[in-house]
């Protein structure tokens, strides 16, 4: 397997699936789901995504792939695009809650609502936006 590939467990049900071996191992014995498949799958970089957007600035980027939000958006080429508004599972516990936070925070987004599992970060440029519900 190269760097640019990983294992992608998918469990039954859905909702446990991961690329965390140590998670897929945990719910095996746990008995709690069903292994349906490992599979290998290549690892691309979000930036590679930018040139097929139209128009070139996102206006809503949802990020729910299993553990790895925090990397994913760390391979945006931030000169390139900046969504507006960023919705992100951040189940992970604190460490990677702050880890987003961080880089998001350092890029110009500003917490706005959790929602569950998810949070709901405004850019800087649009937080003069007003709600529409």
């Amino acid at each position: 397997m190269s760097e640019t590939e990983i294992f992608f467990y998918e469990f039954i049900p859905y909702g446990y699936s991961t690329i965390e071996e140590s998670v897929a191992l945990q719910l095996l014995e746990s008995g709690n789901a069903k292994l349906r498949s490992k599979t290998i799958m290549k690892v691309v970089p979000a930036s590679v995504l930018a040139p097929l957007m139209k128009p070139s600035d996102a206006t809503f980027l949802s990020l729910d792939i299993e553990g790895t939000e925090y990397e994913a958006l760390n391979s945006i080429d931030w000169e390139v695009t900046t969504p507006r508004v960023i919705c992100i599972e951040e189940w992970d516990g604190a460490d990677i809650q702050g880890r987003i936070a961080g880089l998001l925070t350092e890029k110009g987004y500003e917490l706005k609502e959790r929602t569950g599992l998810s949070a709901i970060y405004v850019h800087q440029n649009w937080n003069h936006a007003q709600t529409v519900c």
